[in-house]
């Protein structure tokens, strides 16, 4: 046996330095070998639910303990088993308890749209009800935000949201009230969505294993005709996106987990504020102003109009009278042709860029932060 591998079910796979058990699974086996509810990847091991808990050994038949994977260490020479008849017995006695105060109606999906992740776990046990008295909660949904819908009913406990909004955004908006079957979740003092400090950067809906926590465009649920990875068109920093298309529309948006760049996460912008590109509003063809009225023109003619008129301008104000603006929806290679083109064609350097006025915040951020 090498001195970098351990076992899964008995079989051998290589380690890595500073892996948890859990992602030393899924790294071999897929995220779905083990069950999980509190556990998600881009946040720190938390290790509440035990539902990720497995048995490991220091050898095949020696003696068995159960670790919650999620945040114990896998070690060279470790034997570890993902499934006995004790391991079911005690995932399905959490997943009970949790359903003991979980609507009934939500256990399964909403017609057309796929299951949440804690309703893929309800199917996976083949659990429709609890051995355990009922406790329903009696909690008023809160749809006072425009993009972030809570419903306390379906909230299990997981902490991922408050999670998120700490680890990730860096807001600490959200926190629970309470002990017990009382406990909940609040933003700021207890105030509804809308009046809280929210960013609506959309991390919590996003992390949330349940519908506790939903968007209005029910991205998490939706089942798309079809999803495209993209590049976000407002800033400049790049962030991956993808696309949620229905009927060819555009529906929703998720942020990507394995981008380097965002890494999962995005802003309010890049996650909600899409509804311009199918807007009737939106501008299709260039328009040309003539006698007053704007009409409906040609690529061709509205280029050659723009020229004429810079050459007219230059030639009769001289080219310090010209100033251009990009865009940081634009390429980096049209970034660049559009500085070439001031300097070089128009012969000045009166060039500026969207995301020195929208990133203004962010500059003086990173100077407070490094100097």
């Amino acid at each position: 046996m090498s001195d970098h591998s351990a076992f899964i079910n008995g079989q051998p796979f290589a380690l890595e330095a500073g892996e948890s058990i859990y992602a030393y699974v899924s790294r071999h086996l897929g995220s779905d070998e083990i069950p999980v509810l509190c556990h998600d990847p881009a946040l720190a091991a938390f290790g509440s639910c035990r539902l990720c808990s497995v048995e490991i050994a220091s050898s095949d038949h020696g003696p068995r303990r159960i670790v919650a994977s999620c945040h114990s260490d896998i070690s060279a020479g470790s034997h570890v088993f993902t499934r006995s008849s004790r391991l079911d017995r005690m995932r399905r006695t959490i997943m009970e308890l949790l359903l003991s105060d979980y609507p009934e109606a939500e256990l399964t999906p909403t017609p057309g749209e796929k299951p949440t992740p804690f309703q893929r776990l309800v199917q996976k046990f083949d659990l429709a009800s609890s051995r355990y008295p009922r406790q329903a909660k009696v909690a008023a949904t809160d749809q006072s935000h425009p993009y972030i819908h809570f419903d306390p009913s379906q909230c299990i406990h997981c902490y991922r949201c408050i999670r998120a909004c700490d680890e990730i955004q860096g807001e600490f908006v959200l926190a629970m009230h309470g002990r017990g079957y009382q406990s909940r979740v609040i933003a700021s003092l207890d105030q509804p969505f809308k009046a809280s400090d929210c960013t609506s950067c959309g991390r919590c809906v996003q992390s949330c294993p349940t519908n506790a926590l939903s968007d209005r465009y029910r991205a998490k649920t939706m089942m798309a005709d079809q999803r495209v990875r993209t590049v976000c068109t407002y800033c400049g920093v790049g962030c991956n996106l993808n696309v949620l298309l229905k009927e060819g529309k555009i529906s929703a948006i998720e942020a990507v987990d394995d981008a380097e760049v965002n890494q999962g996460h995005t802003c309010l912008k890049g996650r909600y504020a899409f509804a311009y590109h199918n807007h009737p509003d939106r501008l299709t063809t260039p328009l040309i102003r003539k006698n007053g009225r704007l009409q409906a023109a040609s690529w061709d003619e509205a280029l050659e109009l723009i020229a004429t008129q810079l050459e007219h301008i230059k030639a009769a104000h001289g080219a310090q009278a010209i100033a251009g603006i990009s865009s940081s929806r634009c390429t980096n290679e049209e970034n660049y042709l559009m500085q070439k083109f001031m300097r070089v064609v128009i012969g000045n350097n009166n060039i500026d860029g969207c995301a020195r006025v929208c990133h203004a915040p962010t500059a003086f951020g990173m100077r407070q932060s490094f100097g």
